[in-house]
């Protein structure tokens, strides 16, 4: 899943997109000009219908690592799972 942010970074006044960075289940939002990562926070994460139910997933956490959850079936999913690495940008 590619997923751009619609914020632009701050180096290239460019469109960003959620990556994949570390082992580990991290995420970093890079520039689509030079891929310079920087650091995700919640609110950067977009809200998403869920693919069981079409409810709108909630953001959060499990564990470390940031989530979408549904509340009406339970479906939920890690971001780092569904993101492309960086090198694959």
């Amino acid at each position: 899943m590619v997923v751009i942010l619609p914020k632009v970074s701050y180096c290239h006044q460019a469109l960003q997109v959620l990556v994949r960075s570390k082992k580990g289940g991290f995420i970093t939002k890079n520039c689509l000009t030079c891929n310079v990562p920087r650091r995700v926070l919640l609110s950067d994460l977009p809200r998403m219908t869920c693919e069981n139910c079409c409810a709108i997933m909630r953001n959060g956490y499990r564990g470390k690592n940031y989530c979408s959850s549904c509340r009406a079936c339970g479906f939920e999913f890690e971001w780092w799972s569904r993101l492309p690495w960086y090198f694959e940008i």
